[in-house]
């Protein structure tokens, strides 16, 4: 599937885009932001079609209602920081922050003034996460095209994932592109055996088992997931032992994980082995994250959990590729198409 490309957009169009601005947070200091540095080229090539950027995304989970903790402005500043190379290199361009998107007048003025204008934390509405057409429809008004390139969230039902492709042409951008394709290419033209590493704390992966055993050749369920496992035994899927205190996975279940995976030719790994968090959950991810990254299989992780286990190891560098979504990983292995996929 080829989705449509950015570089069709004709120049100075109102261009409603999406970006992952949900980045880790730590007494009010960003701890990483490459999820910004990824959507830059997209930025980038926009901005040089001259187009006015309406920038939406959000932030935790405020539950539908304002909360400062959860503003959206350092997202704002930091992105400044980070396109100020291309204002440098290029054009000048002027930008704003709007601290409410309820105000459509106070909206339409701003991009007059403004090339880039960022409206604040879409989860302080109740819309958003309700996947309301309304809310959908007042993001929409100003825009005449739409961009999405927020793939970690895209297998979500929100308005601003699955509304919004319905109401404007829709157009991924260069993030977006690159995590479909690797991912879709993964699944379709394996070297096999392929090895599906299932793990985390989310009791909602288990859902996704049926559909990932009909590609994957062997599939690793660990994290909390043996607790959810009520299935009869297959062959392909081996269900790690935990331990007493539920922190980590056992060492007889950490060598047969590494046997498999050391005859594996293709390996997907979703989820956190044990509790990286706590002391007694480390030795599953290392055992684990050692035998992937040095492997000589193509390697694949997912999901912002799974980054940081291989973050702390200082093994990024050995990974295949590394993707920050973890449900949108799962659903499009699982389904080959997204929530936010306009078909």
């Amino acid at each position: 599937m080829n989705l449509p490309d950015i570089n069709t957009i004709p120049d100075e169009k109102t261009v409603l885009i999406r970006l992952d601005l949900d980045l880790p947070f730590d007494s009010g200091q960003i701890l990483d932001n490459s999820r910004l540095k990824k959507s830059l080229p997209t930025l980038f090539e926009l901005l040089g079609k001259n187009c006015k950027l309406i920038v939406i995304g959000h932030l935790g989970r405020p539950g539908g209602r304002p909360n400062p903790d959860l503003s959206l402005r350092p997202i704002y500043i930091e992105l400044l920081s980070l396109l100020n190379s291309f204002k440098e290199a290029n054009h000048s361009f002027s930008s704003v922050f709007l601290p409410s998107s309820d105000d459509k007048d106070e909206l339409a003025r701003a991009l007059i003034a403004n090339d880039l204008v960022m409206l604040e934390n879409l989860r302080f509405h109740p819309g958003e996460e309700l996947n309301s057409p309304d809310f959908a429809a007042d993001l929409a008004r100003h825009a005449s095209y739409f961009v999405n390139d927020s793939f970690a969230n895209s297998h979500r039902h929100h308005a601003s994932v699955s509304a919004l492709k319905d109401l404007l042409p829709t157009f991924y951008g260069k993030d977006f592109q690159k995590e479909f394709q690797t991912i879709t290419e993964a699944k379709q033209n394996p070297i096999r055996p392929l090895t599906l590493i299932l793990a985390g704390g989310k009791k909602s992966k288990i859902d996704y088992l049926p559909q990932l055993m009909s590609f994957a050749d062997n599939i690793l369920v660990a994290g909390l997931l043996p607790k959810y496992y009520s299935d009869p035994p297959n062959p392909k899927i081996l269900v790690a032992k935990l331990q007493e205190d539920e922190q980590d996975i056992d060492s007889d279940s950490r060598e047969a994980f590494v046997s498999i995976i050391e005859k594996s030719s293709t390996i997907i790994w979703a989820g956190p082995i044990g509790n990286y968090m706590s002391p007694s959950g480390q030795k599953g991810n290392k055992a684990i994250a050692l035998a992937v990254t040095s492997s000589p299989a193509y390697t694949l992780i997912g999901g912002g959990d799974t980054e940081a286990v291989i973050s702390s190891l200082n093994l990024n560098n050995k990974v295949g590729f590394v993707s920050h979504a973890g449900g949108a990983l799962l659903h499009l292995l699982s389904y080959n198409t997204l929530p936010a996929i306009k078909t």
